[in-house]
């Protein structure tokens, strides 16, 4: 497995077996604030497999041990697992790949915390589970859900602001109205769907599933249910089981490791500032009550420094706004604090190997 204090994502793997660079995504040196389960990847790589990619090197690309995909306790950065669902509709030449791949979600899809979602006494409850034990999945994300007297509004976004990308979005929106679908035994149609990204060339795949066309440029990823939907039960419902399942998350919570709060305060703070360039060490400590010594101090001992936590910040975002075809390239530099379309261009080359143009040239990630 490649090294937790540097790895590299190359974009694009040869089905023939040889890694085959597309972009090169190099991350800030230092330790992962975001990391999820590995097991996590399980559903896209049986998916990538049944669409005749050979998943072996596309994993490995990513510095990711495939075999660690059966480890219940290995984490990886999450910045990995987003590289490979941006990658997995160009791999797959399906452009609703995270969409298909829902249909075929089965029982354990996602180990205890679908369990524990399957045996509470009603949807909503089902769905506050997942809110509740989500960090076993991923730390980085936030899932709340706020229950009103006749709609109940689940919510799913990353804590430090990104975004997912938008296979990995619709395919855990989805995820979550199929097992709600399957545990109910009821086609749950949600009264509104929402997405973070812009509308796909083609939402015929998201009416099949959901049952109209989804908000898309919404402020979060998630849906809306009427509440008697919220309410409804689940028949095959075992509490006992549930009791035990809760437990056991519970320990596994406990024992889960916590990302920096420093980092991901720091992360926000660069997030909230980026669009005026007022991002300087001294401004972000400021920001957050402390000196820039000390600032510094503390990222040390968190193993990183503030230009790692900026550099890999902006790279992250930058791929993101990237994506988003109705962005110029001139509205990213300025989003991401930069003064000139010139400077913009020269660090997105050095963080990805290609410039704007380039990249955008290879056609948008579906």
């Amino acid at each position: 497995m490649a090294s937790e204090h540097r790895y590299e994502i190359r974009a694009r793997a040869a089905v023939d077996g040889a890694p085959k660079d597309r972009y090169r995504h190099a991350m800030a040196e230092g330790p992962a604030i975001q990391r999820a389960s590995a097991r996590t990847l399980r559903p896209l790589m049986l998916g990538l497999a049944g669409h005749g990619v050979a998943t072996e090197p596309v994993f490995c690309g990513a510095g990711i041990d495939p075999s660690v995909l059966s480890d219940p306790d290995a984490r990886i950065p999450a910045s990995a697992v987003h590289e490979l669902w941006r990658q997995s509709a160009e791999l797959s030449g399906n452009p609703d790949f995270g969409l298909s791949l829902s249909r075929h979600i089965k029982p354990g899809s996602f180990d205890v915390l679908d369990y524990l979602a399957r045996n509470a006494k009603t949807v909503g409850a089902g769905l506050q589970q997942y809110c509740r034990y989500t960090q076993l999945l991923h730390d980085g994300i936030k899932a709340t859900v706020d229950a009103g007297p006749t709609v109940a509004k689940f919510r799913h976004v990353l804590r430090d602001g990104t975004t997912i990308p938008r296979q990995y979005a619709e395919f855990i929106i989805a995820s979550i109205l199929v097992i709600a679908r399957q545990a109910s035994g009821v086609h749950l149609e949600p009264q509104r769907i929402h997405f973070l990204h812009a509308t796909p060339a083609s939402w015929t795949m998201h009416r099949e599933i959901f049952g109209s066309k989804p908000v898309f440029g919404s402020d979060c990823n998630g849906f809306e249910l009427r509440r008697s939907d919220y309410d409804r039960p689940l028949h095959q419902a075992q509490e006992g089981l549930f009791l035990v399942l809760k437990q056991h998350a519970d320990r596994l919570l406990q024992e889960a490791p916590r990302p920096s709060t420093l980092i991901a305060q720091v992360r926000a703070t660069i997030t909230a500032d980026l669009h005026n360039g007022n991002v300087s060490a001294r401004s972000v400590a400021e920001s957050l009550g402390t000196s820039e010594r000390t600032l510094r101090r503390r990222l040390d001992a968190d193993g990183t420094n503030y230009q790692q936590v900026l550099s890999g910040l902006r790279t992250e975002l930058a791929i993101g706004y990237m994506d988003e075809e109705r962005l110029s390239t001139d509205e990213v530099a300025l989003l991401l604090g930069f003064s000139d379309r010139t400077a913009f261009n020269r660090a997105f080359r050095q963080w990805t190997g290609r410039t704007p143009a380039e990249f955008r040239a290879i056609g948008p990630r579906p």
